[in-house]
């Protein structure tokens, strides 16, 4: 917008504008240029912790650290080489998802790929079951061990709502864990 006003009014400005116009012009267009050079440093260090997490993941690193781009970058690998669909999700309070995954003793992506039940794919797939990156952790999580996450979260439930009951959600998760399992959720989250 000072581009365009100084480009706009360049004529104004200088031929009959007063001094102290012209000079706050220049100090707000001074400040805006530092801002802007500042967001672009910023995501040129973004993006090159980007590339640092991506060389690390093509290394074998086990040892980095979980947090929003590093789970994003996680879990669209996961689901490209396992085939499983991630829905998309507008909800991008991630960090209360980091803060879950923390409660639940993962740190670094060794240990979220330790709570990853086997077959969790191919059950998932064949059950047509998908979801956002949201409802993948948590049912990890979940599958894991099922008291210590509603432990964490009181009140928490496996299925949220009549659409996760009727659709198939169910007998995934009946095929992915225990009856054991399945009836300590059913009394602890009462389904």
């Amino acid at each position: 917008t000072w581009a365009e006003l100084s480009h706009d009014r360049a004529y104004e400005f200088d031929s009959c504008v007063r001094y102290e116009i012209t000079r706050k012009l220049n100090l707000h267009a001074g400040l805006l240029e530092i801002a802007d050079r500042g967001f672009a440093e910023l995501v040129a260090e973004i993006e090159s912790y980007k590339k640092e997490i991506g060389d690390q993941y093509n290394a074998g690193n086990q040892n980095i650290e979980v947090n929003t781009l590093t789970l994003k970058e996680f879990i669209d690998r996961w689901a490209s080489k396992t085939g499983f669909e991630v829905f998309d999700t507008n909800y991008d309070d991630y960090q209360s998802l980091i803060d879950e995954l923390y409660s639940f003793g993962v740190h670094s992506i060794g240990d979220l790929e330790q709570i990853i039940p086997d077959g969790y794919a191919e059950v998932a797939q064949k059950h047509q079951y998908s979801t956002t990156i949201f409802g993948i952790v948590r049912d990890w999580m979940g599958m894991t061990d099922p008291a210590k996450v509603v432990a964490m979260q009181p009140g928490w439930r496996f299925f949220d709502d009549e659409f996760d009951v009727t659709n198939n959600n169910v007998s995934f998760y009946q095929e992915m864990i225990s009856d054991e399992d399945a009836s300590l959720l059913r009394r602890l989250t009462g389904y």
